[in-house]
């Protein structure tokens, strides 16, 4: 990563309030569905105004621009972008099942209420989520649930970007060590089932206490629980390196909590 000129973060609230902390740009990888936008709005918040905000969060959006103008960048951007970015990368991991149960019925939300009309939100309205888990020839699907956390940590999600990898001759456990690799050097890693101690670690760090609230939630969905066993064994099916690569995480942030 490059050396970075210094941004300032004025907390409010709890401890420290007349310090103010020196820290390079901040990278929030936003992996979809793990609370990043309500995580955004707490950050933004709590920085009381001190940061130059990127306003955009698709990666397509980060093309061109440059990064001396912005302090905090918050978007669905994967690590090559990040790198190319540079500054200090802080993420949060949601267990894949879960994250891919609340996805499917964010889209049956949005398209019901009219509020996003577009291939993948068609699909899910049109398909149970017994039958949706088998749909494996829609590249937008691919790009959302398919190892998508391994990936987004690796390289980039999109089917472009992980060509480039299959190019280079990346099998799917080089991918997942490479996902490893850049993990062990991201800032912070929290996951979405201990918000709490994502918010504790991120004071520590950063010394800007944070109030994560629910926000852009699935509504209406079922828990996990719930699901049947031959549907939850076909979304394990998408998510095998996701699986393992939450788990790390998630030992990790038990580990440090102790």
């Amino acid at each position: 990563m490059k050396t970075l000129a210094p941004i300032h973060l004025k907390p409010q609230g709890g401890a420290r309030m007349n310090e103010v902390v020196s820290t390079p740009r901040i990278l929030h990888l936003h992996i979809p569905k793990t609370a990043g936008t309500a995580f955004r709005s707490a950050f933004e918040k709590a920085s009381n105004g001190t940061l130059r905000i990127f306003p955009y969060r698709d990666e397509r959006q980060y093309t061109g621009i440059d990064a001396n103008k912005y302090d905090f960048f918050s978007g669905h951007f994967g690590f090559k972008t990040a790198a190319r970015l540079g500054g200090q990368i802080i993420t949060v991991l949601r267990n894949p099942v879960d994250r891919f149960v609340s996805v499917y019925y964010f889209w049956r939300q949005l398209s019901e209420s009219g509020a996003e009309k577009n291939q993948k939100t068609m699909l899910a309205s049109k398909y149970s989520l017994q039958e949706f888990v088998k749909i494996k020839d829609e590249p937008t699907l691919l790009e959302a649930f398919y190892n998508t956390m391994t990936w987004q940590i690796a390289h980039g999600t999109s089917l472009v970007l992980r060509r480039e990898l299959r190019d280079m001759g990346k099998t799917d456990e080089d991918v997942f060590q490479l996902a490893l690799t850049n993990l062990s050097g991201f800032s912070l890693v929290g996951v979405q089932e201990r918000l709490g101690l994502f918010e504790n670690a991120m004071e520590r760090q950063y010394s800007v206490p944070l109030r994560i609230r629910r926000e852009n939630v699935t509504e209406a969905r079922p828990a996990v629980k719930d699901i049947g066993i031959a549907t939850i064994r076909e979304i394990q099916n998408w998510s095998f390196m996701d699986l393992e690569l939450y788990q790390h995480a998630y030992k990790q942030v038990a580990e440090s909590a102790t």
